[in-house]
């Protein structure tokens, strides 16, 4: 497997959806190559950022989703 390791790969190995062949060659590159590992620790770091976000829905989201199930569900019966 001579193939360049790209941006979908290193996301692939992040999240263990990689074969075992594909791992041990993103491994042999990580090791060789400098770019690669930056490259793989700013994706590391995003995927923590984005762990750490709360989610929050608006009140007024909130509220017409209600009224829109309410009303919906009378329309049914």
């Amino acid at each position: 497997m001579d193939s360049k390791i790209t941006q979908e790969d290193l996301i692939r190995f992040v999240y263990q959806e990689t074969t075992q062949e594909e791992n041990l060659h993103i491994l042999h590159s990580l090791e060789s190559d400098q770019e690669l590992r930056q490259e793989l620790s700013e994706f590391l770091k995003t995927i923590d950022l984005l762990n750490e976000l709360k989610y929050e829905p608006n009140e007024t989201i909130l509220k017409i989703l209600n009224e829109e199930a309410s009303s919906s569900s009378l329309e049914m019966s």
